[in-house]
């Protein structure tokens, strides 16, 4: 069974390798993707029937929390995007090397990092106002 949910994302990923390097055209990229659908859709189904699921499939029908996700999903995208597409500006256009590249961005990551341990702490206190006492109180 472990092995069975690591099937879809890694036909996934091995379908996007071999569609780059062969293009979607070619059926060595096809076949691992329709592969990824069908072990997902075989993994939801053994989802909807077992006592204990490993992912609850009513969590998707909360719209705040799919919402939530799309625009963390976005944002994220944005923010590598941002940093793989600037270190190629800051390395070819104005010729830093490798290693000179990274430390321009180190304050930066070094921001996020504080920034997103700072933010924890406040959303802790309105986590638990939000959603009441615990049990274990």
């Amino acid at each position: 069974m472990r092995r069975a949910r690591r099937r879809a994302p890694g036909l996934l990923i091995y379908g996007l390798v071999q569609a780059r390097d062969d293009g979607f055209d070619a059926l060595g990229a096809w076949l691992p993707l329709i592969g990824a659908v069908l072990a997902a859709a075989g993994f939801v189904a053994v989802e909807r029937r077992v006592r204990e699921p490993l992912v609850r499939l009513a969590l998707f029908a909360r719209r705040s929390l799919v919402g939530g996700s799309m625009v963390m999903l976005a944002a994220s995208g944005l923010l590598i995007a941002s940093f793989f597409l600037s270190s190629f500006y800051v390395q070819h256009v104005l010729g830093f090397r490798a290693l000179k590249t990274g430390l321009v961005f180190l304050p930066v990551a070094v921001a996020i990092t504080l920034g997103a341990h700072a933010a924890s702490h406040p959303s802790r206190g309105w986590a638990g106002a939000l959603s009441g006492p615990s049990p274990s109180r």
